[in-house]
């Protein structure tokens, strides 16, 4: 009696299903998922290539190629993605790894990028629109200075909160997004962006006001500071006070 033959049975049965499989990974059911476009990411891997898009044209100004990565992704609107995006980490619905430390800076080079595809005609940059993302720093679109041109009181007894409200225009009265809006007060500062409320205005953003609390408003990064703004005081029918809001409308010259 052999006594070899058993293991010899076990290693032919090894070796032909082995082969058995090769055959059909590579000739009957070969892989078909590979190279795929980045359209079919996963919405979470989508959302960190678009931020990986806006820190790469924050450092090169490159519009045009920033414009040729984002089609890749498939959106309809690259605009209103970019803008989404924004939205959704001011919210707190995404947490990205790159910029885990400071979600601003997400915020600001999704807005900047987006303000630059609003108005790319397909001419190479002369100079980028924005510093590198570093931190402590948030880019800012390079812009002339605005000038505060009107400033109005709302009196809204339905509104729950009292709003200070910016919108920026250019020279022909356009609203101008993705610009950095600095707000301090005593003990504290702020940064707004705006574009991101598209629904109101492409060039609105606001902040919440304190009742008895003064601030100045300035439009990075070379407009003079508006200082002496506080919430007004409004009276309802009945003749009992609340604090209103303002709306502050800056153009540039």
């Amino acid at each position: 009696m052999n006594r070899t033959r058993p293991w010899l049975d076990l290693l032919l049965g090894l070796l032909l299903g082995l082969s058995l499989g090769l055959a059909v990974a590579w000739w009957v059911a070969p892989n078909t998922h590979i190279d795929r476009s980045p359209a079919a990411l996963h919405s979470d891997y989508k959302d960190e290539f678009r931020l990986l898009v806006a820190s790469t044209y924050l450092a090169t100004g490159d519009t045009g190629r920033a414009q040729v990565r984002l089609s890749l992704l498939g959106d309809t609107d690259i605009v209103s993605a970019l803008i989404d995006e924004a939205l959704r980490i001011q919210a707190g619905q995404v947490h990205t790894l790159q910029f885990s430390q400071d979600p601003e800076l997400a915020v600001n080079a999704l807005a900047l990028l987006a303000n630059a595809l609003q108005d790319y005609d397909g001419t190479p940059p002369a100079a980028p629109t924005g510093t590198p993302v570093t931190s402590g720093s948030s880019p800012t679109p390079t812009l002339s200075a605005f000038t505060l041109v009107s400033t109005e009181t709302i009196c809204d007894p339905d509104q729950e909160v009292s709003l200070g409200e910016v919108r920026l225009r250019d020279r022909t009265g356009n609203p101008v997004p993705g610009v950095e809006v600095l707000v301090t007060w005593e003990g504290g500062r702020q940064s707004i962006f705006t574009g991101l409320k598209p629904e109101i205005d492409p060039g609105y953003a606001d902040f919440l006001l304190t009742p008895g609390t003064e601030y100045a408003i300035q439009v990075l990064p070379s407009s003079l500071p508006v200082p002496d703004l506080s919430a007004p005081v409004c009276t309802r029918e009945d003749g009992s006070s609340y604090s209103g809001g303002l709306r502050l409308v800056f153009q540039q010259p």
